[in-house]
């Protein structure tokens, strides 16, 4: 295996190395059409171009514009994701209902002190509909009602261009632009750990997707979720090939995607948070993993073997994924999953879209809660 590693490295040395507009382009929130088809994999060889990218799935993963207070604001708002990307989140209607039914930052201080006076109503709240700035055992509320609830929360987000809070300007050049992405947040009866390294094990693809017919590992940059100042930096990063066959489907789809895992740091608190300047967080501990499809090169859909025992190949992209796996404070065994998908798949129409994407993540959730 670590022959096959170091060939398999050695391979990417020899190959020319990829311009600055192909490093940036693959941590954007949406990639350039222009460039879509052209990564190699190569791109993430470089750390600085697979920081970038865990930068934006934390930013994305924080934005939710749902608000846990029952103070009548509005299900939705823009999520400034980057100077010039902007989302549109929109909660389900569970999930709108359950965050109402969530008491406000401000009740729940006044619960803690009953000596507070703060009537306020001005609640802070974060990235996944919890109020911010709360103390540990204000937290705890928030854990244990998700958990007691077994809700699987959900938003839709739709990309906009935030100086013009719409479609237009550079979004047209984004790839999958008009694709929804899609992000829940629930609890897991898993470590945050076990989840990292089950999500990155190629091997046990088949334990949580019933749908996959396998995936192998095709690039390995570096393994070990915990490795620290490796030689690709930290955690762990490879190049994956999945087949799933869905029920119902004569093709056989094909995913060659780029994964990531690696711990969270303090500093990615800010990140997955609307209030960037709340500096009373406390250090989140847990693990990131990132995922983006991989198209130009050798991975070109053209260039891969497009049968398999006679049926055909369908290429589907992973346009970005993002699973934040977050510890439970005083719950080893437990974790908070926030995951993001973009996924754009030619065999889905577009209107279908969100209620094929809204199926897969809630299902997700629900396989990996299945777990034995």
């Amino acid at each position: 295996e670590a022959e096959q590693q170091q060939q398999q490295q050695q391979q990417v040395d020899e190959e020319p190395p990829p311009s600055q507009h192909l490093l940036r382009a693959a941590t954007l929130p949406l990639i350039p059409k222009a460039t879509f088809d052209s990564f190699t994999g190569r791109e993430f060889y470089r750390y600085e171009t697979i920081e970038g990218l865990v930068r934006t799935g934390l930013r994305i993963a924080g934005g939710s514009g749902v608000d846990a207070a029952s103070d009548g604001r509005d299900a939705s708002a823009v999520w400034n994701v980057s100077d010039d990307v902007g989302i549109v989140w929109t909660g389900e209607k569970k999930t709108v209902k359950f965050l109402n039914d969530f008491p406000s930052s401000s009740s729940l201080r006044n619960r803690e002190d009953p000596g507070n006076d703060d009537s306020t109503g001005d609640d802070d709240v974060d990235g996944i509909g919890r109020a911010t700035a709360i103390p540990s055992t204000q937290s705890k509320i928030w854990y244990d009602a998700l958990e007691s609830s077994q809700e699987v929360l959900v938003w839709t987000g739709k990309f906009t261009d935030p100086t013009t809070h719409n479609g237009n300007g550079n979004l047209n050049e984004g790839y999958g632009a008009d694709i929804p992405i899609i992000k829940t947040t629930s609890i897991v009866h898993r470590s945050p750990k076990f989840l990292a390294e089950l999500l990155m094990d190629s091997e046990k693809v088949k334990v949580y997707n019933k749908m996959s017919l396998g995936r192998t590992d095709e690039m390995v940059f570096q393994k070990g979720v915990d490795t620290v100042g490796g030689r690709f930096g930290d955690g762990e990063t490879k190049v994956v090939r999945n087949l799933t066959k869905p029920p119902m489907v004569n093709s056989i789809l094909e995913f060659v995607t780029c994964m990531h895992a690696r711990q969270l740091r303090p500093d990615d608190t800010s990140l997955l948070s609307n209030n960037n300047i709340n500096h009373n967080r406390i250090p989140t501990e847990g693990y990131i993993v990132v995922s983006r499809a991989v198209t130009g090169g050798k991975w070109n859909a053209g260039e891969t073997n497009n049968h398999h025992n006679g049926e055909k190949f369908v290429r589907n992209e992973i346009l970005l994924g993002v699973n934040i796996l977050k510890a439970v404070p005083g719950e080893p065994n437990k974790t908070e999953l926030t995951s993001v998908t973009h996924v754009y798949s030619p065999m889905i129409p577009l209107m279908l879209a969100k209620n094929a994407g809204v199926k897969g993540a809630v299902d997700f959730v629900r396989d990996i809660r299945a777990l034995p």
